[in-house]
């Protein structure tokens, strides 16, 4: 049994070895790509880090410690945030390009969503639409309501979608309930263009689907469109061939295309 615990100890090391190179190699080509260079993406990572609203947001999803509870789905309750490491990239890139219009799908608790907004006040430019379908724990719903891959992600009884948004970054936000599917066409028909677009909200086939198809058509040339949980389905990667697009990944499970001057 001891000999078990040292080989599962070991295998564990070398996954988190093997992540480790993985995450600096992804690093070391974005920094290629997009910044002059890795001390320009540290200034904005420490930017980012120093804020203090991403440990404040950390520390305020601790509720999740004591919410018990599974959706209809059986989903164990959880917050459903995207990771520091996506989260400081996601941050460098908004804060390098200086977007006037971005668009994400998918807010729940708001963690993206304040990163974004963050992002965006230190530019002094930008404005975020947030569209999402939140689920909260306090509330019984019937099923089928969600996609049934959705699992466990929603918020805690008593707060309201996007909730980890601090007052003093919401001046620069329009959130929009409801399903993307309904939402999307008419928020872009409102905009002449869009500079930055993410997904993370239903990870099915047909919404990604649609949402990559949707935002294409009104990126602006250099804007780029981002996708979070790549991994559920080959929609991204279908997307992507289909434009003849290479993939840009900022971890594993996140990734994004660019619009070049020459589509």
């Amino acid at each position: 049994m001891f000999r078990s615990a040292i080989r599962d100890l070991k295998k564990l090391l070398l996954e988190y070895v093997s992540g480790l190179r993985e995450t600096r190699r992804y690093e070391q080509f974005m920094f290629s790509q997009f910044f002059t260079s890795k001390k320009e993406f540290l200034t904005y990572k420490n930017e980012a880090m120093g804020s203090g609203l991403i440990s404040d947001m950390d520390r305020k999803l601790r509720i999740f410690d004591d919410l018990e509870g599974r959706t209809y789905r059986s989903g164990d309750y959880r917050d459903g945030i995207i990771p520091t490491h996506d989260s400081v990239f996601l941050y460098a890139i908004i804060r390098k390009l200086k977007p006037n219009t971005v668009i994400e799908t998918g807010v729940c608790n708001g963690y993206s969503s304040a990163v974004l907004l963050l992002a965006l006040s230190m530019n002094k430019r930008g404005r975020l639409y947030s569209i999402d379908f939140p689920e909260h724990a306090d509330v019984e719903y019937e099923e089928g309501t969600f996609w049934n891959g959705k699992g466990g992600d929603v918020i805690p009884e008593g707060k309201e979608c996007g909730w980890l948004v601090p007052d003093n970054l919401k001046d620069r936000w329009e959130l929009i309930l409801g399903r993307s599917q309904d939402k999307l066409p008419g928020l872009l028909d409102t905009l002449d263009s869009v500079d930055v677009f993410m997904h993370d909200s239903e990870h099915s086939y047909e919404c990604m689907w649609f949402e990559y198809n949707c935002a294409w058509e009104k990126l602006i040339k250099g804007g780029f469109l981002a996708s979070h949980d790549i991994s559920y389905n080959s929609s991204f990667h279908d997307f992507a061939r289909r434009k003849d697009k290479r993939p840009f990944f900022i971890s594993g499970n996140f990734a994004f295309l660019v619009r070049y001057l020459r589509d």
